[in-house]
């Protein structure tokens, strides 16, 4: 089609809008220098009677990708701080303060702040070039800007420019929670402001670190709040959980459980779920269930601590009072949480925490559970995956046991009479397996198991259970500590009694004597073994670790007795697939252990180990409770007074939860208090003869003794029977010990201490109750040179 021409009379010359190209006599209505398409009939298509101007024409040019790329990156930004809208649009002040420059918020800056302030500096530069160029169009005619249609390219443009816009305010107005929390966790996580407590004992227990804005109480929390379940990393959720449960306490709770429902991160949720059950809400009981079928080990691990302390703790959960030197409790965790205002009692106003209370979760009552969560935990403890998860149940089922459950307890011990005192004979320490754990924890170390500075001045035990069970089992060996032990212990127990009219006190760390007593030998002190690694009671993800003793805040503690704890032991009538004992080296002095495992009992297993008893061994200072002498051809016998300080409480007064009770005495009808045997093994062959003893039994031993050979093994065994021990227990103590009683040249005589006699030397206590108890106590007294000791001294 031809191109038209211009109206008649209208000779004035005509330039294109985008180019200034001389638009005569063209063959079409478009520009040969740019294309740019004009109508000759409409003035506004050109420009009539001169050019517009270079500088004209660029600003009628659609604004470029760079400026608006600009935007586009700002937008960016923003929506990647504020990625979690909620409905409740930011308040004016926070706004104000968000954006005020240059800003309150000390240095150094953290990454999320250069994002925002980055974002938000190219906004303002994106709106800077965009208003200027919009103001400066108005120097262009009006005809040539109303003429100046957008292409295609163009719109596209503008529709960036308008969803980017759309999406910043969005984000500015609605995500500002999510915004103002990734900030102020980036800065939690970068000062981690550390307080000292109790002499070097260091928690990073203040972690509020520097809220950025003067945000009030509810603005805090909704951040917090839901930057907790809607933070973008770990790390992050972890920081704001941390300050969410200091800040909050129980009223924490329902953003916990939205957290720990929406959590992908199994550490953060093992986290969330014990603080979940620390509070002790019944309405999660649900909840927490649900969570043991989680295909994770460590969820379904917390989760039954979680439900376990719900129901009813199993060991101490106590908020301190307020004294300064007392250390907080806290959740260990990356950065551990200060569980004070999550434990403190309930009070009229919540809010207001009170630093003097004092509250022990094992003094509120239980909470009812639904009966068929026990068999869950059971089969937890019996097939879970990880020994962490089978002991979690096991912490949860030491005080759930199964109804019409039986437990026998079947320990005995030998001692060696060494000068008057009981003590571990230190040339038969070879014969102890090199897999038992060594507990030679210098005597330092335990000054954290005090609220002040202070410091610390043998037996076989055989389990017998029906059903599958958990048990907390605690040793004390009077005057002494151990030295081995096996499986591995939870920890080392203590009583702090004062001190022992008969014996010099046990003090060796006391402020004002820092130095042991001159008569305390230094390798019962500090023993060359090694130490045991890894101590630690109650829950092993509380701080403190181990249980708080009083002590005197000027002499220090008096500790009169060092012992172990097995706190959740797991108990099997069968042995169980993952139950694997140790290998006992085949050399011929370690046989007394294999001998041992074969004795008829239980399977038990603690810290992911096996074996078929309970072991452990040391020595101790305390007196022989019956002394034995030969004088001439003449046994004598001498009782010893009953030694003061030992740990038994005032009867009278009701216990005090997680304190330590033993058990009582068994008493044995129809048995005298004391028996034993004198037994001569010289030249002639094997002889004995039993007896029963007392503080004014003499006797001579001259002349043909009644019983020979074969006849001693057997009345020694009669002896044992009838205290109480099984056929296989008794025999497993005979194969032990027959070696040194009967095969070793010598005369010798072996007591049978009273029942009364060994729960005094080896104070036991034992949850959940056991349904039979027997305790055997043996004293072997050498009357000629002693021998190198054939057998390690063994108790059961």
């Amino acid at each position: 089609m031809a191109a038209q021409k211009l109206p008649p009379g209208n000779d004035r010359a005509t330039f294109c809008l985008g180019c200034g190209y001389m638009l005569r006599d063209l063959s079409a209505n478009r520009c040969p220098e740019c294309g740019r398409a004009f109508d000759p009939n409409d003035p506004r298509t050109m420009s009539v009677g001169r050019p517009l101007r270079a500088w004209q024409r660029k600003l009628l040019k659609p604004i470029g990708w760079p400026v608006v790329l600009l935007a586009v990156l700002g937008t960016t930004g923003l929506l990647y701080l504020s990625n979690r809208l909620h409905l409740q649009p930011e308040p004016w002040q926070v706004f104000r303060d968000e954006l005020r420059w240059p800003t309150q918020i000390p240095g150094p800056l953290t990454t999320p702040d250069w994002v925002f302030f980055v974002s938000a500096g190219l906004w303002i530069v994106f709106l800077a070039l965009f208003t200027g160029r919009q103001l400066a169009r108005l120097l262009v005619p009006r005809v040539a800007r109303r003429a100046f249609h957008a292409r295609p390219a163009v719109r596209r443009r503008r529709m960036a420019l308008e969803l980017a816009l759309i999406v910043s305010i969005t984000s500015m107005a609605f995500g500002w929670q999510q915004r103002i929390g990734r900030r102020w966790m980036a800065r939690v996580l970068v000062e981690r402001p550390r307080v000292s407590l109790n002499w070097g004992f260091e928690y990073p227990i203040d972690a509020s670190g520097n809220p950025l804005f003067q945000l009030t109480a509810a603005q805090g929390a909704l951040v917090i709040g839901n930057f907790v379940s809607d933070g973008p990393t770990a790390p992050q959720r972890q920081a704001a959980l941390k300050i969410l449960i200091e800040s909050s306490g129980k009223a924490a709770l329902p953003a916990l459980l939205r957290a720990a429902g929406r959590e992908n991160n199994p550490q953060l949720l093992a986290t969330e779920l014990r603080l979940i059950g620390l509070i002790r809400d019944p309405s999660t009981a649900d909840f927490l269930i649900a969570r043991l079928q989680d295909s994770r080990s460590e969820v379904r691990a917390a989760a039954a601590d979680a439900v376990g302390i719900l129901r009813h703790p199993s060991y101490s959960i106590a908020l301190p009072g307020g004294f300064w030197i007392a250390p907080p409790t806290a959740l260990l965790a990356p950065s551990p949480i200060n569980l004070a205002n999550l434990l403190s009692p309930a009070h009229e106003n919540p809010s207001a925490w009170q630093s003097d209370a004092q509250h022990e979760l094992l003094d509120d009552p239980p909470i009812a559970v639904d009966a068929a969560v026990r068999p869950i935990l059971q089969r937890m403890m019996l097939q879970g995956a990880s020994a962490s998860e089978r002991e979690a149940a096991a912490r949860a089922l030491v005080i759930w046991p199964p109804a019409n459950y039986q437990l026998r307890v079947a320990e005995w011990g030998v001692w060696i009479d060494n000068n008057a005192h009981l003590a571990l004979a230190k040339s038969i320490l070879d014969e102890i397996p090199p897999f038992v754990h060594r507990t030679g924890n210098r005597t330092g170390s335990f000054g954290d198991y005090f609220l002040y500075p202070s410091a610390v001045f043998k037996p076989i035990v055989h389990l017998t259970s029906n059903l599958p069970l958990a048990a907390d089992v605690e040793v004390h060996i009077r005057q002494g500590r151990p030295w081995f032990a096996y499986p591995k212990p939870d920890d080392f127990a203590m009583e702090t009694s004062g001190t022992d009219e008969q014996t010099e006190p046990i003090n060796p760390l006391a402020w004002r004597n820092p130095s042991p007593p001159s008569t305390q030998p230094d390798e019962f002190v500090n023993p060359p073994i090694k130490p045991l690694p890894d101590c630690r009671e109650g829950y092993p993800w509380l701080l403190p670790g181990h249980r708080r003793h009083e002590s005197d805040w000027q002499d220090g503690a008096l500790i009169y007795s060092l012992g172990l704890r097995w706190q959740s032991l797991i108990i099997a009538p069968t042995q169980l697939p993952w139950m694997t004992p140790p290998t006992v080296p085949a050399d011929a002095k370690f046989a007394w252990w294999s001998r041992l495992r074969q004795v008829p009992s239980s399977w038990l297993a603690n810290r992911g180990e096996a074996e078929r008893f309970l072991y452990y061994d040391g020595p101790t200072r305390s007196k022989i409770p019956m002394a034995v002498s030969l004088d001439g051809t003449q046994l004598r016998f001498a009782a010893e007074p009953v030694e003061k300080g030992d740990n038994s409480r005032d009867r009278s007064k009701p216990p005090v939860q997680n304190q330590f009770e033993p058990m009582p005495a068994r008493q044995i009808p129809g048995l005298p208090e004391y028996e034993g045997m004198y037994i001569d093994c010289r030249g002639e062959g094997l002889s004995a003869i039993h007896m029963v003893v007392d503080a004014k039994t003499s006797a001579d031993v001259t002349g043909e003794l009644p019983l020979k050979g074969e006849a001693v093994i057997q009345r020694f065994r009669q002896m044992l029977l009838a205290y109480g021990l099984t056929p296989g227990e008794a025999e497993g103590l005979v194969a032990t010990w027959t070696p040194q009683f009967f095969h070793t040249p010598g005369r010798r005589f072996v007591l049978r201490m009273s029942p009364a006699d060994y729960a005094r030397q080896c104070p036991m206590q034992v949850r959940p109750t056991p349904t039979q108890v027997v305790r055997l106590g043996l004293i072997l007294t050498e009357f000629d040179a002693k021998p190198v000791a054939a057998r390690q001294p063994q108790k059961e």
